[in-house]
């Protein structure tokens, strides 16, 4: 049972040994704050491992891997999880709408940093469709996430649709990390079972 406190607890509680994935993710943010120094960038890359933006598609992967009788590679989780981290800043940007330009500049490109390297990751593996999949389903939760600052932060929706329309990111970022898996077990076939 959780008890009241801490949201690492309820991390734990719903994606299991949370600290697991953050072990995964260290080895690359370390890299990245040494290649790519900056204060700002420096935060960003060091906190992935406990954002639940990275955790969440991570756990949805390593356990569907293990349900299809796959061993979850490291490189492939981590891959995973440095690709959620323009998501998490993408979405800080239309969101929080920082003025201070460099902190703004900061979440844009510390995310595409992220990504890109996650991407690199599956391509020097030769995981080419690991990769279609992951960089088409990201691309669509940004595609969504536009629809939220259209349809849920300029006005009131004008009906259940449009308010379910400006929610939709959140069933296409739940689906992310299964889709992927998906890919990497060659199991495509079972991908009409997701409903995002």
């Amino acid at each position: 049972m959780v008890k009241q406190g801490k949201s690492s607890d309820v991390l734990r509680e719903l994606y299991g040994e949370v600290e697991y994935y953050g072990s995964l993710l260290t080895p690359y943010t370390a890299d990245l704050v040494e290649r790519y120094p900056h204060p700002l960038f420096d935060k960003l890359f060091s906190s992935l491992g406990k954002r639940m933006i990275a955790v969440c598609p991570m756990a949805f992967c390593n356990n569907l891997l293990k349900d299809l009788g796959e061993t979850p590679e490291a490189k492939d989780l981590a891959a995973l999880g440095l690709h959620m981290l323009a998501i998490s800043t993408h979405d800080d940007i239309a969101d929080e709408m920082p003025q201070d330009r460099i902190e703004l500049a900061s979440l844009l490109y510390a995310g595409n940093i992220a990504t890109n390297e996650g991407s690199k990751i599956l391509v020097e593996q030769g995981k080419l469709q690991g990769a279609k999949v992951l960089l088409g389903e990201v691309n669509k939760n940004h595609f969504y996430q536009q629809h939220v600052v259209e349809t849920l932060w300029q006005r009131a929706p004008q009906s259940f649709e449009e308010y379910r329309d400006g929610i939709n990111h959140i069933c296409v970022f739940s689906g992310i990390g299964l889709k992927y898996a998906l890919a990497l077990a060659g199991r495509e076939d079972l991908t009409r079972k997701i409903k995002t």
